[in-house]
């Protein structure tokens, strides 16, 4: 460090120009959601449908069981160019009533 006569501080602005990343259109990331709902063992009694909206996947409708619940959401978390997933996907009335589920739906998570 250099000392200086009559010099308390030095500010140094410095500008970063990042270059411009292709953001993935809303129907790319519903093709990555479908692809990787459709990838591995096959989700049986699952009644998912998937929504693409300001880059975040909402997943909606119906899992027979809870594992069932967080494999669709596990595997959505995987898609990438989307913000994270929200999960609307909820059992059955017996199922939950089941399992203990502390309710029906999980709050957004980013992956």
């Amino acid at each position: 460090m250099l000392r200086v006569a009559n010099v308390r501080a030095v500010v140094q602005e410095l500008e970063t120009a990042f270059p411009e990343h292709r953001r993935p259109e809303p129907h790319e990331i519903g093709r990555a959601a479908i692809k990787q709902l459709d990838t591995g063992l096959a989700l049986t009694g699952a009644n998912i449908k998937v929504v693409i909206e300001h880059e975040w996947v909402r997943a909606e409708g119906t899992a027979a069981t809870n594992t069932m619940r967080d494999e669709v959401i596990r595997r959505l978390c995987n898609v990438s160019g989307s913000r994270g997933v929200i999960d609307r996907v909820h059992l059955p009335t017996a199922a939950f009533f089941r399992q203990g589920e502390g309710g029906p739906y999980k709050e957004p998570s980013v992956c």
